[in-house]
């Protein structure tokens, strides 16, 4: 069995930063305020053979932090990284559930309007994206996202939206992992509302969500790079 080896924070953060999943200033409030210290005091959830492959793998579960995080304030999530660290028993990670959650109890209120009791975090994530996208930034790079392939499957599988939605917020396309994530969570969304009766919030949100998902279905399903 491979030894607990902690990977070398300065080529993490190198590679992090070359990997361009977020801006340089969101990178580096992320970094200071949560990723650095729990990468020096704790070790990864993983086991690899050698420094090369612990980088790579630490790599990428550090994408999903900083895309979980990004959201927040630097002093939030420096605040929600001391209390996930104090509540912390293992020598591994703490993760991304507990430091979010510490960094929602101390978001500013209106950051954390959008919460229904019990909602699955998938759809508190797209209406929260909702709410940001009053003044769309990349529209026009999303709807020509629309015609790849990746996106195709995406609005095959019911949940295109989240695609569109996606690079609309971040202009830039979404990477293989994250497709798969994004169509991972719809499916378990989907799974989620069987709880729900016909009145709750989460029902109604998720029929005018899926309203949208049908507009752009109408839109751009068959649609591939280029084809009429």
């Amino acid at each position: 069995m491979a030894a607990a080896l902690k990977p070398l924070p300065s080529t993490l953060l190198s590679t992090l930063r070359q990997s361009r999943i977020v801006s340089d200033a969101v990178l580096d409030k992320v970094w200071e305020n949560c990723l650095e210290p729990m990468l020096i005091l704790y070790y990864p959830p993983h086991r690899a053979a050698d420094e090369t492959e612990l980088t790579y793998q630490a790599g990428v579960a550090l994408r999903d932090y900083i895309e979980d995080l990004a959201e927040f304030p630097a002093d939030v999530i420096r605040e929600g990284w001391r209390e996930a660290r104090r509540a912390h028993k293992t020598q591994g990670w703490p993760t991304i559930q507990a430091i979010r959650e510490a960094c929602m109890v101390r978001a500013p209120r209106a950051q954390n309007a959008h919460v229904i009791a019990g909602e699955p975090r998938f759809m508190a994530d797209t209406r929260r994206a909702q709410a940001e996208m009053a003044v769309p930034q990349h529209t026009v790079m999303a709807d020509s996202w629309m015609e790849s392939p990746a996106a195709q499957r995406m609005l095959e599988g019911g949940n295109g939206y989240d695609g569109w939605l996606h690079v609309a917020r971040l202009g830039r396309h979404p990477a293989p992992h994250e497709v798969e994530r994004m169509m991972s969570a719809h499916s378990r969304a989907v799974h989620a509302l069987g709880q729900y009766d016909d009145h709750h919030p989460l029902r109604r949100f998720w029929a005018t969500r899926q309203g949208t998902e049908a507009k752009l279905q109408e839109k751009f399903l068959g649609r591939r790079d280029g084809a009429a």
